[in-house]
């Protein structure tokens, strides 16, 4: 019997990958939301005697966690348990001998094309949950715009319990039901006064080159917020940094858009505090190396952001 898991991101893109993977593998296959500080202890859990395959999507690989990561792979090669990837963050590329579908091309601007290309063969039906992506609230169709916001609550801590369910009744293809509706509504109800409010309180600094930085700070608030468009829109800055638990998330408007960040990953030292940067051409995660440094982390963060661009 053919027993499979699936792994993913919980942003919008990896949700997204995570209901498309869903529709291409069987709809009651067991997916678990992760990221790159968790994937190696995921996949440590994997038990080879009930799993045979392994399904990976928009999961950022880290420094500090690659070796981890390559040994859990060796691990289920060693087992010939199939690992599948659909991915287009950079630091997969070494990789591949452990995989028996490697998919990553980090030009694309999210892991969901991959999957809607190569696992669905471009199934048309399911086209629409990359309209989501491209058009988010912008969409003319209103169920989009539906799916949107829930999958945007999804990303909320108090919401976390749903995620697997509503992501199941997604790719079914199930009425709205009372749960999704509740929590779209809720979204929008707590969500944008506070995201209005964060607007009006953003910072302005500039960098050695003379690139405009506007400082959004999240970490009172607790919650997911993305308001670098509108940040952008309204003060002219050229980046976003967005100050959240444990660490910065620096990009523009959308995901590759704007300054190419690819340059800054991988590890620094700013005022002898270890800093690593994943992600993308843009947003990209700067994390500090030791957490037990977070409030340091913090201090030095606008001055190696100034430093560096």
């Amino acid at each position: 019997m053919k027993n499979e898991q699936i792994f993913t991101h919980g942003d919008l893109d990896g949700m997204v990958s995570g209901i498309l993977l869903l529709n291409a593998i069987g709809v009651d296959t067991p997916l678990k939301i992760t990221n790159h500080r968790w994937l190696a202890k995921e996949l440590s859990n994997v038990n080879t005697e009930m799993i045979n395959a392994i399904y990976l999507a928009d999961l950022p690989l880290a420094d500090k966690q690659s070796e981890a990561v390559k040994r859990e792979l060796q691990r289920l090669s060693s087992a010939n348990c199939a690992a599948n990837i659909y991915d287009h963050h950079f630091g997969w590329e070494s990789f591949t001998s452990y995989f028996n579908t490697f998919y990553v091309e980090t030009r694309r601007t999210t892991a969901a094309v991959l999957v809607w290309q190569f696992a669905l063969k471009r199934a048309a039906d399911s086209g629409r949950w990359l309209a989501l992506l491209s058009e988010k609230d912008n969409s003319n169709n209103a169920s989009i715009r539906q799916d949107f916001f829930t999958l945007l609550a999804l990303m909320q801590s108090e919401n976390y319990k749903h995620t697997e369910k509503v992501l199941r009744e997604m790719a079914i293809g199930k009425d709205v039901s009372e749960l999704r509706r509740n929590l779209a509504d809720a979204y929008l109800a707590e969500q944008i006064p506070i995201e209005n409010a964060l607007i009006e309180q953003v910072e302005i600094t500039l960098t050695s080159q003379g690139r405009k930085i506007g400082w959004v700070d999240t970490r009172k608030i607790k919650r997911v917020c993305n308001v670098s468009k509108q940040v952008i829109e309204k003060y002219g800055v050229d980046l976003v940094a967005t100050i959240i638990p444990n660490a910065v998330l620096l990009g523009a408007e959308g995901i590759d858009r704007g300054v190419d960040l690819k340059p800054l990953h991988g590890l620094h030292i700013q005022n002898d505090v270890k800093i690593e940067v994943v992600g993308h051409k843009s947003p990209i995660r700067i994390n500090p190396v030791n957490k037990s440094e977070i409030e340091k982390f913090y201090s030095v963060i606008p001055d190696f952001i100034a430093r560096v661009l």
